[in-house]
């Protein structure tokens, strides 16, 4: 479950939360309810988002005017929901995702999660950009370390299924060996192509050609990532990026958001979501 947390532009130094578009504490204790009693575990993690981003600005470029103001309302803000992650026995809390130009902040973050674990007492994680997360110097202060996927799996060739696997098997050696560096399990927090024909060059680019639907591609592109890790017991779970927001959203193989309901790549996922994990006995006993 996604939290989104505002700050007006990359120089902000607040942060807010707008309750037309991010669930109450009420509606949100309800979902997570419901996932825990269709037997789900349930991942919270509270993004920040920029409401009125100028040209080239994302979260992960952020530079407030006071970082003392702006640290004190995302540790307000986090504060708050791993408190309700607590009440409601949510299994794993995010601490952050993507903050790109905080991370070198060592000491900010060791403070944070101090503070995060005094309210929360089950497992935290991180989700790193994918291309950013060796500079991350604290990495053991979290349980699980966490990673969005958005390779450049091509470099402008033709995206087939066999040079998007031959990518990813280059990338698994790479992070498996700086996994092993670090002693944690991996969380692949987004795992996503948008349904485009760019989609394999430029995963996080869902703008890029929001008028050419690639549905096969789409589709190829989570086979290649589940053939290469389905089966690594270094990997701690993956998170599809993203599910619908509400009924009304557009869905189907002309759509080319991310979403992959009624798309092929629903199929795959569904295949792969279905096979047992390696570390499923594991989980159960720990958690028996």
């Amino acid at each position: 479950l996604v939290l989104a947390a505002f700050q007006e532009n990359g120089s902000s130094s607040s942060i807010f939360i707008d309750l037309r578009k991010t669930p109450g504490d009420e509606h949100l204790a309800r979902l997570i309810r419901h996932a825990h009693e269709r037997n789900l575990r349930v991942i919270l993690m509270p993004i920040v988002l920029l409401e009125n981003a100028r040209e080239g600005e994302w979260r992960g470029k952020i530079n407030p005017v006071s970082w003392n103001d702006w640290w004190e309302d995302y540790t307000s803000i986090m504060m708050h929901y791993a408190e309700l992650a607590e009440r409601c026995q949510v299994e794993v809390f995010m601490v952050g995702s993507e903050l790109i130009s905080t991370e070198k902040m060592d000491n900010r973050w060791r403070e944070l999660i101090g503070k995060i674990r005094s309210r929360f007492s089950r497992r935290l994680a991180y989700s790193s950009n994918w291309d950013h997360y060796r500079p991350i110097t604290w990495w053991d202060a979290v349980d699980i370390a966490g990673m969005t996927t958005y390779y450049d799996l091509t470099g402008g060739k033709e995206p087939t299924l066999d040079l998007l696997t031959g990518s990813w098997e280059k990338l698994r050696g790479e992070i498996l060996e700086w996994q092993r560096g670090i002693g944690l399990p991996i969380l692949f927090t987004e795992v996503g192509w948008p349904n485009q024909t760019s989609c394999a060059q430029y995963p996080w680019n869902y703008y890029a050609n929001p008028d050419k639907p690639d549905p096969i591609t789409q589709a190829n592109c989570f086979e290649a990532f589940f053939r290469t890790w389905i089966n690594e017991p270094a990997i701690a779970g993956y998170l599809v990026w993203e599910w619908r927001n509400h009924p009304g959203q557009k869905v189907g193989v002309e759509d080319t958001s991310y979403i992959p309901m009624e798309k092929p790549a629903m199929a795959v996922i569904e295949k792969y979501f279905q096979m047992p994990s390696p570390n499923a006995s594991a989980s159960r006993s720990e958690e028996r």
